[in-house]
């Protein structure tokens, strides 16, 4: 062989080699890049474990509220269902992932306008189980609309309620009192024509009227708060929590600063779950200071709604 067929030969040899070490690093390259990153790995069984407000649920931003399907799962009483006064039954419910809070158990009677007429808490503590039961005696009123919600009380977005109504016979009669006709909220400053009092609203809750001396800016504060209790129960107002809040604005051009009627509006984005059993929307001045200051907001008056 001579030297030219030699120096060819150490040519190809050379181009074969790098060839098969360039396949070989593509393969473990191609291997390593199918194999999740440290972000791409899915939530692990103990991060269902995990309070709700510390589950790592990817892609979404801190107002994520779960999909139906992550709720507690109320099985009995589902609907329709009728319950004897004085005899016991077993409360059950499954997919409850949360397992680190214990379930509050709670009893509503519903009128047929949608009004909440009873409500009561059956348990509290109750130990928290992926599927469970609670016994349960019956000695609340006859009615015919009562739905059972379950919920951790650390997180009520996970609320789970009866699917129909169900209802409790062999009692005393509930008395439902009939609803105060629809008015309009009216103080020395603020006047609000919509909504009008108790009226059931959609989401977003959009507020109407006119106010004058508690504008700043242009503009005054509305809060919406639940209730896990009626207006009238022992524990109505420490059940109470600030769900969403909104800044109402004026609407066209008026001189706020001395003090004139002013037209104003704002709109109320709220969540699907955890709003409570009653509502109430909380007008406040556009005071600028730090609570318990003397330029803090101030109260201004409250309204009832129904949320639908």
């Amino acid at each position: 062989m001579n030297m030219n067929q030699k120096g060819f030969a150490n040519i190809a040899l050379i181009v074969v080699i790098v060839a098969v070490v360039a396949v070989g690093g593509y393969l473990v390259f191609s291997k390593k890049s199918a194999s999740p990153t440290e972000t791409q790995q899915p939530q692990t069984p103990n991060e269902l474990y995990k309070p709700i407000s510390e589950r790592n649920w990817q892609g979404q931003g801190s107002s994520y509220l779960p999909d139906e399907k992550d709720h507690i799962q109320v099985l009995f009483p589902k609907g329709g269902e009728k319950l004897e006064v004085g005899k016991t039954y077993n409360i059950q419910w499954n997919n409850y992932e949360d397992g680190r809070e214990s379930l509050t158990i709670s009893l509503s009677g519903v009128s047929d306008d949608n009004r909440v007429v009873y409500s009561e808490k059956l348990g509290t503590n109750v130990p928290a189980k992926r599927s469970g039961t609670f016994s349960w005696t019956v000695s609340q009123p006859s009615f015919a609309r009562y739905k059972v919600e379950i919920y951790p009380e650390g997180g009520r977005e996970l609320v789970g309620r009866s699917k129909d109504f169900f209802s409790i016979f062999g009692g005393k009669p509930l008395v439902v009192n009939p609803p105060e006709p629809p008015k309009p909220l009216q103080t020395d400053n603020l006047i609000v024509n919509v909504p009008l009092t108790n009226q059931s609203v959609s989401n977003p809750i959009v507020v109407k009227g006119k106010a004058r001396n508690i504008f700043f800016e242009g503009e005054f504060a509305i809060k919406l708060l639940g209730y896990d209790y009626p207006l009238g129960h022992p524990k109505y107002a420490e059940s109470s929590r600030i769900i969403t809040s909104a800044n109402a604005r004026i609407v066209g051009d008026c001189d706020w600063i001395r003090n004139q009627w002013c037209d104003f509006e704002a709109t109320i984005n709220y969540p699907s779950f955890g709003t409570g059993v009653e509502n109430m929307l909380y007008f406040y001045d556009g005071g600028q200071g730090d609570p318990g200051t003397p330029a803090a907001p101030k109260f201004i008056a409250a309204l009832s709604i129904k949320l639908k």
